[in-house]
């Protein structure tokens, strides 16, 4: 019938309708894929950029790591260097230094003629006495340089040469000073030699060359003593009594007035160090008649003053004032 014709015709022209529809939405579909597609492959050519921009970033951060690192070997190396040169310095500071205070050492000995230096070190200078004449006052004089307090000062008696035989004094020599100024030689040295090696120090080098002088002048006025007192037994009949613990020396003679027939009995003692500089005392005793001894000793106190022969002067005074 028309209605069926009409209703078959319908539902051809539907489904050619839903074929037509399925074709588009297929196409529809594949042109979404492809685009999604071409979408994925842009974001993976975007990403491969990437990842290739990070790779060359990575291959400069290591070429720079090893330049980096070969830097760094270098400062070490100059650094060890470094090390090594200012060790050196120091070192060679420490060795001028050293120069220095030995010349300085050296220096302070030149010009004293009185003094041999025997050893001349950076710990310790040992000198000779070779300015006496007398065999109790040669000594020698060392500077111990490694006490950190200061420079330790020691005296002792000067060593014979390794080989020497003693020497056999002449007359002239054994006859310049007699026994007690000898005995009396010996005391005083031991004196200052205990004085010094008592723990005698000094800051420095610079002065060594005091001590050196001021120990000259002390064995130099020893022997100027000894030969004083030598000349006295020459002229007086005299006692020598020395006092080794106090350093102290007495002389007592008897002195005779043929004029005024009388006699007395001088005693003279002698400071312990300071002699001839220091007035010493004096005793006078009458043995034998009536002599003034007060204007005596005013006599004594005009007349004589400390000073070189000080103890024969005193004894000549006396001995004009009993004529």
């Amino acid at each position: 019938s028309a209605d069926a014709d009409a209703v078959a015709e319908a539902e051809g022209r539907l489904e050619e309708a839903g074929k037509a529809v399925k074709a588009v939405k297929g196409r529809a579909a594949r042109r979404a894929m492809r685009a999604s597609l071409d979408r994925k492959a842009e974001e993976a050519r975007g990403v491969k950029a990437e990842v290739e921009a990070l790779e060359e970033q990575l291959r400069e951060a290591e070429a720079k790591l090893l330049s980096c690192e070969e830097e760094a070997a270098q400062a070490r190396v100059v650094s060890k260097h470094y090390v090594e040169t200012q060790a050196v310095k120091k070192d060679l500071a420490a060795a001028s230094k050293r120069r220095k205070t030995g010349e300085k050492k050296f220096k302070s000995l030149e010009g004293l003629l009185m003094w041999s230096p025997v050893l001349v070190d950076s710990s310790k200078v040992i000198v000779d006495f070779v300015g006496g004449e007398m065999d109790e006052t040669k000594v020698s004089l060392g500077f111990d340089l490694k006490n950190k307090a200061g420079i330790q000062v020691f005296m002792m008696e000067k060593k014979p040469e390794a080989g020497s035989k003693a020497r056999k004094k002449s007359k002239k020599e054994a006859l310049a000073f007699n026994a007690d100024a000898r005995r009396y030689a010996v005391v005083k040295i031991k004196a200052l030699m205990d004085y010094i090696n008592n723990d005698l120090t000094v800051k420095d080098g610079s002065e060594i060359p005091q001590i050196l002088q001021n120990v000259e002048f002390q064995v130099g006025r020893i022997e100027t003593v000894a030969a004083e007192l030598t000349s006295l037994t020459r002229a007086y009949d005299c006692v020598f009594e020395i006092d080794e613990e106090a350093g102290s020396l007495a002389v007592t003679t008897d002195l005779v007035s043929r004029t005024q027939n009388a006699k007395i009995r001088a005693v003279w003692t002698l400071p312990d160090s300071e002699y001839p500089f220091t007035p010493m005392s004096a005793c006078f005793e009458s043995l034998i008649g009536g002599v003034a001894v007060e204007k005596l000793g005013d006599s004594l106190r005009t007349n004589v003053t400390p000073g070189h022969g000080y103890l024969r002067r005193a004894f000549d005074t006396v001995a004009a004032f009993l004529k």
